[in-house]
């Protein structure tokens, strides 16, 4: 029997490309700037982009098994006889070798060194490592006889760990695409999902397979806590092209109706992401305000996509004390009273 004492969030889709890192991140910085809540993100993707925006990474030449060019800084003031627990590149991927992994503070928080950028919420950070998570993937093949418990059921054992569920809101977990054995075991670890794609025919042709990967995770937990498709979030999404004509052909075929988000009075179709170099390529470390949640509430790419961030934070906090504080702060932002309450 499983315990599952953390609200998880995977976002999670097995198509590459479709913005799992940015929906990760947007999410993530609303509820830390915005709802002033505490969320970890854990980044299980070998691509690494989540550990890139909010750590300097060590930078090392590409290869074939890193092709992000990172690696996870060394731990300040290491000591390995007395942490014998940690290794000195403390990574997601340590866990699957009997070693734990420590959550790394980023500059979202109240303690940041820049006062000017410090806020109420926070957000830390399990880095991933490309090399690591990749040499996982290989050495616990679909076949192998340890995957189980080595892989699957260790990520879900160690974040419902009560210090995380005391420490945390909400951890959010930014998955590699294609159903690898990390993807299963971010699947075995969540509590609710979030599917990203963007509204063309190849991404859209993914939504079924998660669905079906959602019904057979929860046929394998065997009683445990259910795990919930929360919403499918249309993101990159450019107006002006076939991505409107694609959504509005989604959603009058009425599969997915229960997941998409609601319907925009702007567009006439499900609310979406919209594809801005404001949102995608915002980086704090070169950039400042370092959040498009920092922009000003004037900013009408903050306002769209706050509709979104809004719309997931009702579904996913659903019956959760914190959905008080995001209710809260709807109350208090007028361009999201346009905004659907969630039944």
């Amino acid at each position: 029997m499983l315990t599952y004492r953390s609200l998880c969030l995977a976002v999670m889709n097995q198509k590459g490309g479709v913005g799992k890192s940015t929906t990760t991140e947007l999410f993530s910085e609303w509820l830390a700037v915005c709802i002033a809540l505490k969320v970890l993100i854990v980044d299980s993707d070998m691509q690494a982009n989540s550990s890139q925006r909010y750590i300097e990474m060590k930078v090392v030449p590409p290869t074939e098994e890193n092709e992000s060019g990172t690696l996870p800084p060394d731990l300040e003031d290491f000591n390995a006889e007395e942490e014998t627990h940690l290794n000195i590149d403390s990574n997601i991927a340590d866990i699957f070798d009997d070693k734990m992994c420590e959550a790394r503070p980023t500059q979202f928080s109240p303690d940041a060194e820049d006062e000017s950028n410090r806020i109420s919420g926070l957000i830390d950070i399990m880095l991933a490592h490309p090399v690591k998570l990749e040499l996982i993937n290989g050495r616990f093949a679909h076949g192998s006889p340890q995957l189980l418990h080595k892989v699957i059921n260790r990520l879900q054992e160690v974040l419902h760990m009560k210090e995380y569920a005391d420490n945390y809101d909400i951890i959010i977990i930014d998955t590699a695409p294609t159903r690898t054995p990390m993807f299963r075991a971010a699947m075995r670890a969540a509590t609710h999902l979030v599917v990203p794609f963007v509204p063309e025919a190849k991404a859209m042709q993914g939504l079924l397979s998660m669905v079906g990967a959602t019904r057979t995770e929860q046929m394998q937990r065997n009683g445990d806590r259910e795990v919930e498709l929360t919403a499918m979030v249309p993101n990159m999404v450019r107006r002006g092209t076939d991505h409107i004509s694609a959504l509005a052909d989604l959603q009058e075929e009425g599969r997915y109706t229960k997941y998409l988000t609601p319907i925009s009075p702007r567009d006439g179709v499900p609310m979406f992401i919209p594809l801005t170099t404001d949102i995608s390529k915002r980086g704090f470390k070169h950039v400042k305000p370092d959040s498009l949640f920092k922009l000003p509430v004037s900013n009408e790419k903050r306002q769209e996509v706050e509709r979104v961030m809004l719309e997931l934070a009702r579904r996913v906090f659903k019956g959760h004390p914190a959905l008080e504080q995001v209710e809260a702060y709807a109350a208090k932002t007028p361009y999201l009273h346009d905004t659907e309450v969630t039944a």
